[in-house]
């Protein structure tokens, strides 16, 4: 575990007192060699890289942050601002969220914000579909704790007069 800038080791232990059993967790400070990384986007509340030689858990990054050197699986990436939050959405950006930090040379991760609400437009025969999407550094994200009933709403225009309006449907 590498937490506030320091890396512990975890042991854990069964003890056994009569019929009952107790799990003892120990925390050994280590010293691993860090490297550097450094991240583009603005307002993250928590970046977490897993798996690797520690789950390195990074509350409030600044731009640039220290972290133990080796290679990282996907990253977790939490934005916020005021009471809204919005995790990075993975799914579509696999192979990129894999970091290799070195201690010689700094890893860049691009993610957070600016957020942006933004909707992509197909055709389907004579319908038009829209998708909401909400767009930051490094992809698309989702929100946290959405409030399901209030769906985002949209409104097209013809020059000044409003020729449609509704609200996205989830899933």
């Amino acid at each position: 575990l590498f937490i506030n800038g320091h890396a512990y080791q975890l042991q854990c232990t069964n003890e056994f007192q009569g019929a009952t059993s107790k799990v003892r967790m120990q925390f050994a400070e280590q010293q691993p060699k860090l490297g550097e990384l450094k991240i583009t986007g603005q307002f993250l509340q928590r970046v977490t890289l897993e798996p690797g030689p520690y789950l390195v858990v990074l509350d409030k990054p600044g731009t640039t942050v220290k972290v133990p050197v080796g290679h990282y699986g996907p990253t977790k990436v939490c934005v916020g601002k005021g009471d809204t939050q919005a995790n990075l959405d993975q799914a579509t950006q696999v192979s990129q969220w894999r970091l290799n930090i070195s201690e010689k040379i700094p890893t860049v991760l691009t993610a957070g914000g600016p957020l942006t609400n933004s909707v992509s437009v197909s055709r389907r025969g004579k319908y038009l579909a829209l998708s909401y999407q909400l767009v930051g550094v490094g992809g698309k994200y989702q929100l946290v704790n959405q409030d399901r009933s209030h769906p985002p709403e949209f409104s097209i225009y013809q020059g000044e007069k409003k020729v449609a309006s509704g609200k996205f449907e989830f899933g």
